[in-house]
């Protein structure tokens, strides 16, 4: 912005929305920008760009979002009246005033009836010749602080809301997670009582293997046992028919 062209204060506004559930005070200002370029901090702001008159005559026209298309917000917020001043003026002195508040009488000081909770906010602002802004009945303020009351306390309803949801939310997922743990669990039981039973069966087996292997072993032995019995016996009756043929040979 070209601050050297001029700051212009148009007024202010509470806004209960602010991050924590904190009130905010919104500040209206007007300046002339220093070239057309729009970098936007995309911490706070998602979009920026330039619009026509036209443009902004056709969303006043059109105060609601309709299909996803730019608008300009409800005409008791500050936002409004700043759009509506804007397109009212028509094109842009060479220079804008260097003072805190405007000094064209020309242009609206407050936004056109009913817009009693700007009407009430801007009051306290004096114009630069000393005037006051034309809405300057109790009704109007008692009506502003009605307003500011409802948007104060759908506020509070709408964050009551939202921190329901979340834990509605947070209770849900937790749910899911222990869903999803009791599941994981089942399945490590399942595969447990799976390796139990094929540790059993494992174990059956080898013990049938050793016994087979006992069996096998003793058979062998006992071949072996008889095998030399029978070959004791062979020699035995060797010996015993050598020594009958020795007695049966005569003397020489």
């Amino acid at each position: 912005m070209d601050i050297a062209q001029g700051v212009s204060w148009l007024g202010s506004q509470p806004w209960p929305l602010g991050p924590g559930g904190k009130c905010e005070l919104m500040l209206g200002l007007e300046m002339v920008a220093a070239s057309e370029s729009v970098t936007p901090n995309l911490k706070e702001v998602v979009d920026a760009r330039w619009f026509t008159r036209e443009e902004a005559q056709k969303m006043l026209d059109t105060p609601y979002n309709q299909d996803g298309n730019a608008f300009v917000p409800s005409f008791f917020s500050q936002a409004h009246f700043l759009v509506q001043r804007w397109v009212s003026r028509g094109v842009l002195p060479a220079k804008a005033p260097a003072t805190p508040y405007t000094k064209d009488s020309s242009l609206p000081s407050a936004p056109p009836a009913p817009d009693p909770m700007l009407a009430a906010l801007l009051r306290t602002n004096p114009q630069a010749d000393g005037s006051t802004t034309d809405a300057t009945d109790d009704e109007d303020e008692k009506r502003a602080a009605v307003e500011v009351a409802r948007l104060s306390l759908e506020a509070k309803v709408s964050a009551a809301e939202a921190a329901a949801m979340a834990a509605e939310e947070r209770a849900t997922n937790a749910e899911m997670e222990a869903m999803q743990a009791e599941g994981e669990a089942m399945a490590a039981e399942q595969k447990a009582s799976l390796a139990e039973q094929n540790a059993a069966r494992w174990e059956g087996k080898a013990k049938a293997a050793e016994a087979r292997a006992k069996a096998a072993i003793a058979n062998c032995v006992e071949k072996l046992k008889k095998a030399g019995e029978e070959k004791a016996a062979s020699a035995a009756e060797e010996k015993a028919a050598e020594e009958d043929a020795a007695e049966e040979k005569p003397p020489p």
